[in-house]
């Protein structure tokens, strides 16, 4: 099968896995969508499941490697980031155009959001194989540029800093009906402008004040361009590999 044609499948696949769910699509929706025979969904994917996985896959690896990128970039020469250039790291709406159209990337983040807050096996399962790894960057990166951050602190304030990315990459016009016109979340370099200092100030504040979950677990001790104690140090670009892969 020519490489076009399985990147139009997986195309059709994310439209319809977006708009109908995963329970809600079938494999006769998404083959009419391509505009190829079912059975050829069948022959290289072989299920629904397997073919919802590499959806996902597509386009997480594309994405995620992309923020390694970034992140690396903000430790060169040793240096230390702000937490607000962590957070746009985060929410880079660059990062979410890596290799689709406005199109299929909205669809990819209506499938994504509801991975997130799914409680089914198949969500769970899908968050931990491709979004736990660079989750845990981030919180040891959170935890580095602000010491005061109990690790169980620093799980929260990723997650609900999560919650407001989801509002940065929504195109739904909620903002522009809610405020008549005056907010335009089309533009999403404006909505992340707006949203990183409204995400930094909650976790300077949860940094200083703590949580009723925090415990006395171990804050990040080193940067995540640096060897963890009694683990083999990486180079940069090895390291995304491993990541990404």
């Amino acid at each position: 099968m020519a490489n076009s044609t399985q990147e139009g499948i997986l195309d059709a696949a994310e439209e319809v896995f977006a708009s109908h769910g995963y329970e809600g699509a079938s494999m006769r929706a998404i083959a009419k969508k391509a505009n190829v025979n079912q059975a050829l969904l069948h022959y290289h994917f072989q299920t629904k499941d397997n073919l919802y996985e590499t959806v996902v896959k597509r386009r997480s690896s594309a994405i995620n490697c992309y923020r390694l990128e970034l992140l690396d970039q903000l430790y060169i020469n040793g240096r230390t980031p702000t937490l607000e250039e962590l957070l746009y790291v985060l929410y880079a709406p660059s990062a979410y155009m890596r290799g689709g159209s406005v199109r299929t990337v909205a669809a990819y983040t209506q499938m994504i959001l509801a991975i997130t807050i799914g409680s089914d096996e198949r969500s769970k399962a899908l968050m931990a194989k491709y979004f736990d790894g660079i989750a845990r960057r981030f919180i040891d990166a959170f935890m580095q540029v602000q010491p005061e951050l109990s690790r169980a602190d620093a799980v929260w304030a990723y997650l609900f800093a999560l919650g407001a990315r989801g509002q940065v990459h929504a195109r739904n016009d909620r903002a522009a009906r809610l405020s008549g016109g005056l907010c335009d979340n089309k533009n999403l370099e404006e909505v992340a402008a707006v949203a990183v200092p409204f995400v930094a100030a909650g976790i300077r504040h949860l940094a200083a004040t703590g949580s009723k979950t925090s415990t006395s677990a171990p804050r990040a001790t080193n940067a995540p361009l640096e060897a963890r104690e009694g683990q083999q140090s990486y180079p940069p670009s090895t390291r995304r590999k491993m990541q990404c892969e």
